[in-house]
């Protein structure tokens, strides 16, 4: 997956993200929600959202060698804090 955030001065920032097959995207009611996870110890999507909450995002899924077609959405974002949460 790829987010894309807008920091407060207006710039785009796209950010990769990663999980196990089928770990990534929890669906929920009308809302999708994903785990941050330890990477380059950056938190540039985060600030963004917190000053600017307009999002887009792209999954490109793997399906037996090839890509099907993406799947992406846009929004507004929130960040939680959660130590665990089941879909």
């Amino acid at each position: 997956m790829a987010l894309a955030t807008i920091d407060s001065q207006g710039r785009a920032d796209v950010s990769p993200r990663g999980d196990p097959q089928g770990a990534l995207i929890h669906p929920q009611d009308d809302h999708v929600w994903f785990a941050d996870r330890p990477g380059n110890c950056r938190a540039d999507s985060f600030r963004n959202i917190l000053v600017q909450p307009h999002i887009a995002a792209v999954m490109l899924i793997p399906d037996a060698g090839c890509l099907r077609e993406p799947c992406s959405g846009s929004g507004s974002a929130g960040a939680c804090r959660a130590a665990h949460r089941e879909s």
